[in-house]
């Protein structure tokens, strides 16, 4: 998890919320073989931004009004979930300026973590 987005995740301070979508994120990302499968109303695509020639697609966990937002990727092989903003908003539409922030921070994965794609 970025660092930015811990120190939005505890901004927030919606620990019934917080424990929800951190409970999605290890049982259900980490066990479910299809992405597709995941229920709507806590994961999916929410289209994906241009950055230094490479499209990146962004994706989100929800839970109430928390949205944690960021990109699949994988790390040696394994299939993470690297999760670079999180917000408290009451509709379900990514915000331009939310959706190039993620975009931003996530922009350099694959050279900050060893082995990670995108």
């Amino acid at each position: 998890m970025h660092d930015r987005c811990m120190k939005e995740l505890k901004k927030v301070n919606e620990p019934r919320m917080e424990a929800r979508v951190k409970s999605c994120m290890k049982a259900k990302f980490c066990q479910v073989e299809n992405l597709g499968d995941l229920h709507k109303k806590e994961f999916r695509s929410e289209g994906s931004r241009k950055r230094k020639g490479k499209n990146i697609p962004l994706h989100a966990f929800k839970s109430d009004q928390l949205r944690i937002y960021g990109s699949v990727g994988s790390v040696s092989y394994n299939r993470a979930f690297f999760a670079a903003v999180a917000i408290q908003k009451k509709d379900d539409k990514l915000d331009a300026n939310d959706a190039d922030t993620c975009a931003n921070r996530l922009q350099d994965i694959e050279t900050e973590i060893k082995n990670a794609k995108l």
